[in-house]
C-alpha cells in the first residue's frame, strides 16, 4: 500500500523495487492488502462509504466486495 497524492492506493512491485504497478484507482481509502494462497489480494476500502473487505486478482482486475456492514467496525 502506498499513499501518493494524498490518496491511499494499492501497488505491487518486484522484490528489487522495479516495476511499480498501481492496482487500485479510487478516491477512497484502499489499504491493508494481503495476498491469498489463490493468488488473489484481499484489502479494505471505503469505496462504498465505510470500510468493507474486497478481493481482487493479482493484476488489480475483478474487484469483488466481500462484506456488507452498515457502518464502521470498531475492534476493541
Amino acid at each position: 500500500m502506498a499513499t501518493r497524492f494524498w490518496n491511499s492506493e494499492i501497488y505491487v512491485m518486484n522484490a528489487n523495487g522495479t516495476g511499480l504497478t498501481r492496482l487500485t484507482t479510487s478516491l477512497s481509502i484502499d489499504s491493508e492488502p494481503a495476498w491469498g494462497a489463490n493468488g488473489k489480494i484481499a484489502f479494505s476500502s471505503t469505496r462504498d462509504g465505510n470500510f468493507e473487505i474486497y478481493s481482487m486478482n493479482g493484476d488489480g482486475t475483478g474487484v469483488t466486495r466481500l462484506t456488507n456492514s452498515p457502518g464502521r467496525i470498531h475492534l476493541a
